[in-house]
């Protein structure tokens, strides 16, 4: 089909469109602009980034808000399903805003981390319940010391993790398992995630890290790491699977100092070893008046009570450790339940935290972590 002039010849200036971009337009309309899909669109800036990250983030901090206040207002169980299926949703929608501004405070060499003491089997564990599907979650074998504290800026950590978790699962046939080991070595902790795939190329494997036509999340890892103080790194085996981990310094993290109080010797002892094996320094004590007598002079992060104590009270030993140390947290021990008289009247005094006996060391290691964490 050819254009007519207005004297009804063909115009013989008129080329046919043909090829994908044809664009088609109603009867009697021509178009306004058109538009050439091969000419590359503007490029994007670290600052132009940052004010969509801030335009996103107002309108979601809005929606999880209200959400919270529908929540605590309204006792309907199925509102409270859809409720919680929309603060998934936000939650996930937030990570993804604040991917998108750690892009950009990476184009400008401005990644500020947020470091607090972190139990790193746990923050393995949380990882894969929030990050991976269901349906893939069995493949995923977690090995890991059972009490290991490091320093971190735990949300962009479990981004690196999600990352390499995701790009093993791509990697691996259906059904092969996939490894994620922690290791605590001389001076580092490694965390190692670990497939049965194929394996890659060397030129791939080299360039794993780097900026790609494939995206960047890989190099944003990379970067988070290095902002750590660590490094990352690839052991490949072709026909056998790859191997890609990272690792942070621990000796440069600052060692907790804890006042572990308990009667019961063999429970002491056994509660001591696994916060050393933590990186918690511990001084142990079997009543009060010693507990006083071995922590005159020491620099003390946190205090675990039991209630039960032969000589002085918990109580009293509260307060005389907060007139040494005013701002020490205090964790209460017991074999009492929470709502106990005897651990209701210690938790007063100390407005501190419970963990109830037998004590898990990973439930112990979560709440050191909260009571430690510095003031947002």
């Amino acid at each position: 089909m050819s254009k007519l002039d207005p004297s009804g010849e063909p115009d013989p200036t008129f080329e046919e469109p043909t090829g994908r971009d044809t664009l088609r337009f109603a009867r009697g309309t021509e178009p306004l602009v058109r538009l050439n899909i091969d000419e590359p669109g503007p490029s994007l800036a670290a600052g132009d980034i940052m004010n969509v990250v801030a335009a996103l983030k107002v309108p979601i901090t809005d929606v999880m808000l209200e959400t919270c206040l529908l929540e605590a207002t309204h006792a309907s169980s199925e509102l409270h399903r859809v409720l919680a299926r929309i603060s998934a949703s936000m939650q996930r929608l937030d990570r993804i805003a604040s991917e998108l501004g750690d892009v950009a405070a990476i184009m400008q060499d401005r990644l500020i981390l947020c470091r607090r003491s972190n139990e790193m089997r746990s923050l393995l564990l949380e990882v894969v319940e929030r990050a991976i599907p269901a349906r893939d979650r069995a493949r995923i074998f977690v090995e890991a010391p059972p009490a290991y504290l490091a320093l971190v800026d735990a949300p962009r950590l479990e981004r690196v993790i999600a990352t390499l978790l995701k790009q093993a699962l791509r990697a691996s046939p259906g059904g092969s398992g996939i490894v994620v080991r922690l290791e605590a070595l001389e001076d580092v902790a490694r965390v190692s995630v670990i497939d049965a795939g194929r394996g890659i190329s060397q030129m791939a494997a080299d360039s794993m890290f780097d900026p790609s036509d494939d995206g960047i999340s890989m190099y944003v890892c990379r970067r988070i790491v290095e902002a750590h103080g660590g490094r990352v790194g690839i052991e490949n085996h072709p026909g056998a699977g790859t191997r890609v981990y990272f690792e942070l310094p621990v000796g440069k993290v600052a060692r907790l100092h804890a006042l572990l109080v308990d009667d019961d010797h063999r429970q002491l002892d056994a509660l001591a070893e696994l916060l050393r094996r933590a990186g918690i320094a511990v001084t142990v004590a079997d009543c009060g008046s010693v507990a006083l007598a071995s922590t005159h002079d020491a620099r003390l992060d946190i205090a675990i009570l039991d209630v039960e104590m032969p000589d002085v009270s918990a109580t009293e030993l509260v307060r005389q450790l907060r007139d040494r140390c005013p701002n020490i947290p205090v964790i209460v021990v017991s074999g009492h339940p929470a709502d106990s008289a005897r651990v209701i009247e210690v938790l007063d005094e100390c407005h501190g935290r419970f963990v109830a006996k037998p004590i898990e060391i990973e439930t112990l290691l979560h709440e050191i972590t909260r009571c430690t964490a510095p003031a947002s």
